[in-house]
């Protein structure tokens, strides 16, 4: 690598389908993806054929990403998050907390 190589960023490797970029991508961001799905279902079935189609999300939207930006953490937020708001939003509300301090939290009274 010279002085004048810019390596590329993890998400960007991915974008443009390269060799184990994926597998790299999944052993980040796994733990992060299914725990953020937990939060939503307890299901494990669910749990897992929601983060399997995030990681696909991902994959198909990699190619999006742009490091000026935003930082990969905050893009692979962004997808699951987001993902997760269709998936589940009609049975997850978020609300204001009573005491005044206007922090949002999510109603698990499904659950």
């Amino acid at each position: 690598m010279n002085a004048y190589t810019i390596e590329k960023t993890m998400l960007e490797r991915v974008g443009q389908h390269e060799k184990n970029a994926f597998g790299e991508c999944l052993n980040i961001y796994g733990n992060y993806v299914w725990n953020a799905v937990k939060q939503f279902t307890s299901s494990e079935i669910e749990a897992e054929t929601a983060t399997a189609e995030i990681f696909n999300e991902i994959w198909n939207y990699s190619n999006r990403f742009n490091p000026s930006d935003s930082s990969e953490n905050k893009f692979i937020t962004l997808i699951t998050y987001h993902y997760l708001s269709i998936r589940f939003g009609k049975n997850k509300v978020l609300k204001y907390d009573n005491n005044s301090t206007g922090r949002k939290e999510l109603d698990k009274s499904f659950v």
